[in-house]
């Protein structure tokens, strides 16, 4: 593993941490401030979608199968790739 590899893994790792804890923190303060109510019950339909959106994309099988071909698409052909990634999210967005 490279240096550059290393710090790189080391400052995802640290990120996702940092958003683990600030999530637990925003339902804790949630959670109290709410309690059970229907007006916290709304605020979790209505976040339910971009929580969707962020496992497709960050945790889930997508991620596995788009990197790899964005990647290629990137070193063979630059521009193209953006213009994939696009699709890809037009697609999955609708």
């Amino acid at each position: 593993m490279t240096a550059s590899t290393a710090r790189s893994t080391a400052l995802f790792a640290i990120a996702t941490m940092l958003s683990r804890i600030t999530g637990l923190v925003r339902d804790s303060l949630f959670a109290n401030y709410f309690g059970t109510s229907a007006q916290y019950d709304a605020y979790l339909v209505a976040i339910m979608i971009p929580f969707f959106l962020r496992k497709i994309f960050a945790d889930g099988a997508m991620t596995m199968a788009f990197v790899p071909l964005f990647n290629e698409k990137l070193k063979n052909s630059g521009k193209r790739a953006f213009i994939f990634a696009s699709t890809v999210m037009v697609f999955v967005s609708f």
